[in-house]
């Protein structure tokens, strides 16, 4: 019989191996988003590849609700490890200081990429001037549709503030509930699952997404942009058409815990057969909406949404059944990883950035090898600087940011003639 293995009380093997691969596979998204027909909203624009277009439509789908699937899993063991207040003040720690220092010094920098990209006089552009800006529309509290890349937004932090929120709200919730109805957690609980029941819990809570996404959709198919990015009092991002799937991909992590799916040895169903009705979900998701863009439809923009939602689930039942059974055993390699995929998250859109706008200008070469050399060069550099500097001295590390940042608003300033 096949044992989950854990490294700790609330670490899990083959979850940490699943959460690198996935912050790594956003390290790829973001790198081929220079190269794609799709994204002319990119801080940097390269030629571009059909072959990268497909790429981030497979790679869009899964990659955020899997991460939420699995911060929503080991919730309930911290929270009940350390208690409410414990748990939110560390949440705030190691969440809201980085989202602040992302939004105030990162976000500046991408905004000013995104003008000297696009061919703006030097003499136009002022980093501190983008950071002054920035500033003001974050104590402005913006709530709404995001409507331009340069107006105020999170970029990738979003991810961060919204699983922020969630935390909190989730650690409220639980306290109020085992304070209102204390019985409910004194009693014994069966915690074994069986694949039927498992199933049925994903199918119902897939039901309930698709109805919930797709009046969502409904809501936002006569605006202009009907996959808007709104914000929310300068605080949390979100997609609007994808925030309900993010919610229950957290809470199906929190329930797959508390009910103990993953801990009785068995996988949830076979790796092959959830691949290959994943490939088919795709294959046919893809075709519907080729086919809504010219044609639109009810009917099929209805069962787009209900095949998109149950792609996220088949997708990730066939990345559990292959972390129990072939990825639960640990290693240096992907414990160091696993180690550092934070940090590697937190870190690598800037270098995706400038390594992608140092090569914009190198002229006859494969856009393949440039989106090749961007992936590597971003994870190596990203994985280095956590590993040696970020994790052993993380004060120093905040220090350094900062005093970096300062010394490129003096460099990154308007020139004269």
């Amino acid at each position: 019989m096949q044992i989950v293995q854990k490294e700790s009380a609330d670490r899990v093997i083959f979850l940490d191996n699943i959460r690198y691969l996935m912050v790594l596979l956003v390290v790829v998204l973001h790198s081929a988003l220079a190269y794609t027909n799709n994204a002319s909203w990119w801080t940097v624009n390269d030629e571009n590849s059909i072959f990268i277009d497909y790429l981030l439509g497979v790679l869009d789908v899964f990659l955020m609700p899997t991460l939420f699937f699995i911060a929503g899993y080991f919730t309930l063991p911290s929270l009940q490890q350390k208690g409410k207040w414990l748990f939110v003040r560390g949440k705030l720690k190691r969440l809201g200081i980085p989202w602040l220092l992302g939004i105030f010094l990162l976000v500046p920098i991408i905004n000013y990429i995104h003008f000297y990209s696009r061919g703006y006089p030097s003499t136009l552009l002022s980093l501190w001037r983008k950071f002054t800006l920035n500033f003001q529309e974050v104590v402005s509290l913006p709530t709404g549709l995001i409507t331009s890349v340069v107006k105020f937004h999170h970029h990738h932090f979003w991810f961060i503030s919204l699983l922020l929120v969630f935390f909190i709200v989730f650690a409220f919730l639980h306290d109020g509930k085992r304070r209102l109805m204390p019985s409910v957690f004194s009693a014994a609980k069966p915690k074994t699952s069986s694949l039927k029941s498992i199933l049925l819990v994903i199918f119902l809570v897939g039901s309930l997404t698709s109805l919930l996404t797709i009046i969502i959709y409904g809501i936002f198919h006569e605006t202009q942009n009907k996959d808007p990015w709104i914000i929310i009092v300068s605080l949390i991002q979100f997609q609007a058409n994808k925030i309900v799937l993010y919610v229950s991909c957290f809470g199906l992590g929190v329930y797959a815990f508390s009910n103990e799916w993953l801990n009785n040895g068995k996988t949830p169903g076979n790796f092959i057969f959830w691949t290959i009705l994943s490939i088919g979900l795709m294959y046919f998701q893809g075709k519907t909406l080729l086919f809504l863009i010219n044609n639109f439809s009810i009917g099929l923009a209805i069962g787009y949404v209900v095949m998109r939602t149950f792609l996220v689930f088949t997708i990730l039942l066939a990345l559990l059944s292959f972390g129990i059974e072939h990825w639960n055993s640990p290693s240096k390699f992907s414990g160091q990883l696993a180690a550092n995929s934070y940090n590697i998250y937190l870190l690598h859109m800037l270098f995706v950035i400038v390594v992608q706008l140092l090569l914009l200008k190198w002229l006859g070469i494969s856009i393949f090898i440039k989106f090749g050399i961007v992936t590597l060069s971003t994870i190596l550099l990203s994985y280095l600087i956590s590993q040696y500097a970020i994790r052993p001295f993380p004060k120093l590390s905040v220090a350094g940011m900062i005093a970096l940042f300062v010394l490129l608003t003096a460099v990154l300033s308007p020139t004269t003639s």
